[in-house]
């Protein structure tokens, strides 16, 4: 939820193949530190898998949309 002074950006939709998938350096370095991957390329690959699997479980939005 916004503050007051706060406009609330419409959540980008994001696709299951990857190509929207944009992380900050800071994302990517805790992403690596937690699952060990250290290849960018296959981090991305891990990301979306586990979003596909997760989507197959419950498809509700917040699995493929970032706010």
């Amino acid at each position: 939820m916004p503050l007051d002074n706060e406009i609330e950006a419409p959540p980008r939709t994001v696709y299951l193949d990857g190509t929207s998938l944009e992380l900050d350096p800071k994302e990517e370095a805790f992403l690596k530190a937690e699952t060990g991957i250290q290849d960018t390329d296959e981090l991305r690959k891990h990301i979306t898998e586990v979003q596909e699997e997760a989507y197959k479980v419950s498809s509700y939005s917040r699995v493929v949309r970032v706010p």
